[in-house]
């Protein structure tokens, strides 16, 4: 599952070894075009698990979002929705699956400090960090870790 789609997406179904199973999500209908053939939704990310019933729930051997949350202007519950993202993408990762998160870090009251201590908070602190990288020249933020079985 690929969280936010656009022009530069139109491939993405073709790095992974089964491109029938990649799915993607984004808000914007605008974009829809530029998400996997092979199934794409157009809602919001944190409402996506309660679109369907408890018999067709969605679990997916890998969640990226990445590049999509953390943008100016600056809103006053940032971190909370931040922490929305993040529970509701964990709610959608297999046991055993990855989860992806990169931040953009485009205002100064982001440090790589501060991503290192949410990404120790639940429920991230049930996944074993494969990688961590905080960039500061190119203001981003990168998290990968692995879902507990």
């Amino acid at each position: 599952m690929f969280v936010g789609v656009g022009p530069y997406t139109n491939w993405y179904h073709e790095l992974v070894q089964t491109p029938e199973r990649f799915k993607t999500v984004d808000i914007r209908d605008s974009v829809a075009m530029h998400g996997s053939p092979f199934g794409h939704w157009t809602c919001d990310f944190c409402k996506f698990g309660i679109m369907f019933d408890a018999s067709s729930k969605f679990l997916f051997d890998h969640v990226c979002i990445y590049g999509i949350l953390n943008y100016k202007p600056a809103h006053e519950n940032r971190l909370e929705l931040v922490r929305d993202f993040i529970k509701h993408a964990d709610e959608l990762v297999k046991p055993g699956g990855t989860f992806m998160f990169g931040p953009n870090r485009s205002d100064e009251r982001t440090t790589a400090e501060m991503w290192a201590e949410e990404m120790k908070r639940p429920p991230l602190d049930g996944y074993e960090e494969m990688y961590f990288n905080f960039d500061g020249f190119l203001e981003n933020c990168v998290w990968r870790g692995r879902k507990s079985l």
